[in-house]
């Protein structure tokens, strides 16, 4: 079989490749309490305008922290070796998608109903909070979505469609403290077995 690979795809390197993720400009975290909602179709190029439609059931999670968000894989190998010890096979047995973020925006309906759940959180008529009486830590499922600004001007998506609270930060009432809703979240994978969703889309010209 003829080679098809380039000169230029072995000796080229790019620096533009090299980035770090900013959030994009505005509302860059967001929520969705409908499981039912088909987020394959959706891309870095039309997450706003999908979010924006009518009847849309998306929801802006507000500011973050300093810290973004944190993805993390963690995964349980199998180990065989041979009689005389030698490793011979390594195995990936289990694997656990999860992200990490904290919320500043205590004070956002939305922030609330997500930690603890929308039928303990009411709000007043100008949607603002007017009480929580917390249960349990919610265990239903929800959509999430990250947009971010790379360095090179190409805008980065990632949605995650089965996203659960696994544990949750304390939360420090201390005078000079920021309250802060920190969270870790467990990625399941939906009906088509992804745990998340990545698209991009190019820098408008």
């Amino acid at each position: 079989m003829a080679d098809t690979t380039t000169p230029s795809d072995l000796d080229n390197i790019n620096p533009n490749n090299v980035t770090t993720g900013s959030p994009v400009d505005g509302a860059a975290c967001f929520v969705n309490f409908d499981l039912t909602t088909d987020v394959s179709a959706i891309t870095a190029a039309n997450y706003l305008e999908t979010f924006k439609a009518s009847g849309s059931k998306w929801k802006n999670l507000g500011e973050l922290s300093e810290n973004g968000y944190t993805e993390s894989t963690s995964t349980t190998s199998n180990k065989f070796k041979g009689w005389h010890g030698t490793p011979l096979l390594n195995k990936v047995s289990d694997e656990e998608d999860t992200f990490k973020t904290e919320f500043v925006e205590v004070d956002r309906a939305t922030v609330a109903q997500l930690r603890y759940g929308e039928a303990n959180v009411t709000t007043d008529t100008d949607g603002s909070i007017k009480s929580i009486t917390p249960t349990r830590v919610p265990t239903r499922s929800v959509i999430m979505a990250f947009a971010e600004l790379l360095d090179n001007g190409r805008l980065r998506l990632t949605i995650f469609p089965r996203a659960s609270i696994g544990s949750i930060d304390d939360v420090a009432h201390q005078q000079g403290s920021l309250l802060t809703y920190g969270m870790t979240f467990s990625a399941s994978t939906d009906a088509k077995g992804h745990p998340y969703y990545i698209s991009y889309a190019k820098p408008s010209v």
